[in-house]
């Protein structure tokens, strides 16, 4: 097809494209003339990043400019094949510096050609857009725009706030493809002013199971049909610059991303490894899924670190661009090209990986990622990894994790233990636990740093704390999670005493004669024990129900066989204070209730510690050192 049409200024760097037309390059209907800059990071948007780029669209909000540069020395750029991302050799490319999250977002929301992301979905007559929270996820948003996670389930995104029903729902993925076929789409003075049932009857016969308006919303029906073709129509200002080098893109991709701190200084660390090493992004990608339970990012900061400490014995964290300035970063990074390309490495990185993912499980991705870097440099290094037992490094990760020693102790910290594996790895020792905690000790003999530390002696409160600061470590592992979910599945940490009821627990006190209020122990509500991991289209179909409704359903569903995980980790005696507590609550026997509550979810909350600890036999070295009174 054509290349998109772009309208230019008069010295010809601004020009502007239409949504329209983005979509139509991303998803190959036109031919692409931009290529990604190397020093691009991978897409990072989430589906409600995406949502608030829509939310922007709708409500005529400027989304930013793109900017393109193309340099007049010969460099490498990006490019995508079978969903990884490959350097090659394009000269005079104009390259996509800045956009690439929009860009690809709108193509995510338009189209049905991008399927590792799911469907979006506009409600087409609710009530008026209401202005969402600027920081955090503001729910909200679900009120008009909700989005599939995946192709392959019905999972829909925020239909457990309220009713989901599909005929007042646009399905953006038809709209978008419908409009890229050659059908006409809505513009001028004709249909603008066609009536609602002429929009309605247009929408229906690009989306076959829309149907519906809200009564009395026919107004709001209309300005959100012609909102939601001026954002296809919409044009956006794309800014070309050209620049001498590669080491210029990396520095005005700098400039741009730190200074206005969306990028992470890890993001500009690695742009700056891939202007070195044009195919640092392909090659890590490999000795990620090597290693099997690492991402890029991990495989990036794990063998720039031991590729530092083979140069010179000297860490290279926190990640900084400096760090790779002339003959020093020229050095790290050949040393980085050794480690991936060695087989015997990677070799050695796999063999650890899998042991992980059978011992941890789904725990897994709940381990603390800075102590995965001191196990993985010491198993990288160590000629005989497959003489010892490995337990020592699962019990560092699990322990390391549950008492929060890098939140605690810091980059200090993970430095000195990075040294220590390192040595060992490289002596073909076995891995230093106990030299790592003696370490700790003899550095931070309080076991505390600034304000935080570890508790020295495990009371029961102790325990109960180790296991609330780290439920979904603890709740993985006692329910048997594995680290890769079954196809279609997706995980809802789900409150089991849903904590929209707890409405339920204000009481006016023991004599009735307080100001209504929530209950002391209404923060139970939140705590491990009342946490359970569920299959979110179960936990969707529950909504909000009591427990006296909700525990016979998921009793039906495990004996149908059709209950995941099949384990929620929930005794007889424990679903019996539950269905206590929710009947003296009911009751409004409110103290009464709270106190069978509170015993239900403190009795779980222990046997969730005490069914964990036994997995580790190598954890009792770990509690003698750092808590020697448990």
């Amino acid at each position: 097809m054509d290349s998109p049409i772009e309208v230019e200024t008069e010295d010809g760097r601004v020009s502007s494209m239409s949504v329209a037309d983005i979509v139509a390059m991303w998803t190959g209907r036109r031919d692409d003339p931009w290529k990604l800059a190397l020093v691009q990071r991978d897409l990072v948007w989430d589906e409600y990043r995406m949502a608030r780029l829509l939310d922007s669209l709708i409500r005529d909000y400027p989304i930013g400019t793109i900017l393109l540069c193309k340099t007049q020395e010969k460099t490498k750029v990006l490019v995508r094949e079978s969903n990884v991302r490959k350097a090659m050799s394009d000269e005079g490319a104009w390259q996509l510096l800045d956009g690439q999250q929009r860009t690809f977002a709108m193509a995510a929301i338009f189209s049905s050609r991008k399927p590792e992301i799911g469907r979006f979905y506009l409600h087409m007559s609710s009530a008026p857009l209401p202005e969402l929270e600027v920081k955090g996820k503001d729910r909200r948003i679900h009120e008009y725009i909700r989005w599939q996670t995946t192709v392959e389930t019905p999972d829909i995104q925020g239909s457990s706030r309220s009713a989901w029903d599909r005929k007042f729902w646009l399905d953006l993925a038809k709209f978008g493809d419908w409009l890229l076929d050659g059908h006409d789409c809505p513009g001028g003075d004709t249909l603008v002013q066609c009536s609602p049932e002429n929009w309605r009857e247009w929408l229906k016969t690009i989306d076959a199971e829309f149907d519906g308006i809200l009564p009395g919303k026919e107004e709001e029906f209309l300005n959100r049909s012609k909102a939601l073709v001026r954002a296809w129509n919409t044009k956006i200002p794309v800014q070309r610059v050209e620049l001498e080098s590669a080491d210029e893109v990396l520095q005005v991709f700098s400039r741009l991303n730190l200074e206005g701190v969306r990028t992470s200084a890890a993001d500009i660390f690695f742009a700056g490894v891939k202007t070195l090493w044009p195919d640092a992004e392909e090659s890590l990608q490999r000795t990620a899924e090597k290693a099997k339970v690492l991402d890029r990012f991990a495989a990036l900061r794990l063998v720039a670190r031991v590729a530092s400490y083979n140069r010179n014995e000297q860490d290279i964290i926190p990640l900084d661009l400096k760090r790779l300035k002339g003959r020093e970063g020229e050095e790290i990074v050949r040393g980085m090209q050794d480690l991936v390309s060695s087989e015997e490495k990677q070799g050695r990185l796999e063999v650890l990986g899998r042991e992980l993912k059978k011992i941890l499980g789904y725990a897994l991705h709940f381990v603390d990622p800075h102590l995965m870097d001191h196990v993985f440099c010491w198993a990288m290094e160590n000629k005989d990894l497959e003489r010892f037992d490995l337990a020592e490094a699962v019990d560092y990760l699990f322990g390391g994790t549950a008492f929060r020693l890098y939140p605690v102790f810091g980059d200090g910290f993970s430095r000195k233990a990075f040294k220590l594996c390192f040595a060992n790895g490289r002596e073909s020792r076995e891995f230093p636990l106990a030299q790592t905690l003696e370490m700790l000790k003899n550095e931070w003999p309080s076991l505390s740093y600034s304000r935080s530390r570890i508790p020295h002696a495990l009371t029961i409160e102790d325990k109960r704390s180790i296991v609330g600061e780290r439920p979904h470590l603890f709740l993985s592992l006692v329910q048997n999670l594995p680290y890769a979910l079954p196809k279609g599945r997706q995980l809802d940490w789900d409150h089991i005493y849903a904590q929209s009821l707890a409405h339920r627990m204000k009481w006016k006190g023991p004599n009735a004669q307080w100001k209504s209020q929530y209950h002391e122990d209404c923060s139970y509500v939140w705590k491990a024990g009342n946490l359970c991991a569920l299959d979110s289209i179960l936990n969707q179909q529950l909504q909000d129900n009591r427990p006296t409704k909700k525990l016979p359903f998921l009793k039906e569903k495990l004996q149908a066989g059709e209950l995941w995980p099949p384990d929620l980790f929930l005794s007889d005696e424990e679903r019996h204070m539950l269905l206590e507590a929710d009947e003296l609550i009911e009751e409004r026997n409110i103290n009464d209730g709270m106190t069978s509550f509170k015993r239900y979810v403190e009795s779980r909350q222990d046997r969730i510690w005490q069914e964990a600890l036994p997995r580790f036999p190598k954890l009792q070295v770990f509690l003698d050192l750092l808590v020697p009174s448990s």
